[in-house]
């Protein structure tokens, strides 16, 4: 079981605390008897999105189940049940601390990120985040950034990375443009001060 935990750390290039973190919690959960016919697959999945979660890492239950092609509810429900059991705090998904990790694996330039944080401002201003997943609204933000900055990413690359479908990229994209004022969605330059001679 523990090696599980490990590779699914693995294949995720998890910060080492939230690998320590994982195989922490699998501890305790298993010396609580909590994973009584459970997948190995399952419980490494549950305990990984679990230490994400206690260490703000954003990772979301999507990327955690995928590669051993596990329910993404199923996940997070269990590791919420675990959570309570043993007493674990699960911190709030917040979808800025997506955008750079994204940003990083799809090598996307700063202007992007920038723009993408602007964008995600006015998401949340706008009430177009509610009741949808941080990973996926920091995926809608960011493809509409690669877009208006003709970052050259496509939709398949940027939704195979992000765990978004690409239709949801489009659905998202759309809701955007339609919501926010096309004048909000600039990057402010930073004002640059001027010494006058007298002073």
């Amino acid at each position: 079981m523990l090696a599980d935990v490990e590779n699914l750390a693995s294949i995720l290039n998890m910060p080492p605390e939230v690998a320590a973190g994982a195989l922490t919690i699998y501890r305790k959960a298993t010396k609580a008897h909590l994973f009584r016919r459970r997948r190995a697959e399952v419980i490494a999945g549950v305990v990984t999105y679990a230490a994400c979660r206690t260490n703000a890492y954003p990772c979301s239950a999507c990327e955690v189940a995928r590669p051993n092609h596990l329910d993404p509810a199923q996940i997070a429900k269990l590791a919420d049940a675990l959570a309570r059991k043993l007493n674990l705090e699960l911190l709030p998904e917040d979808p800025a601390s997506y955008i750079p990790r994204f940003c990083a694996e799809l090598q996307l330039p700063r202007r992007v990120e920038e723009r993408a944080r602007v964008v995600l401002t006015k998401a949340v201003e706008y009430g177009i985040t509610i009741g949808k997943p941080a990973h996926a609204v920091a995926a809608g933000v960011l493809y509409f950034a690669t877009k208006h900055e003709q970052s050259g990413r496509t939709q398949k690359e940027i939704a195979e990375v992000t765990c978004v479908a690409a239709s949801s990229l489009r659905e998202y994209y759309a809701t955007l443009l339609r919501e926010i004022p096309p004048g909000l969605w600039a990057v402010t330059a930073p004002k640059i001060y001027h010494r006058t001679p007298e002073e």
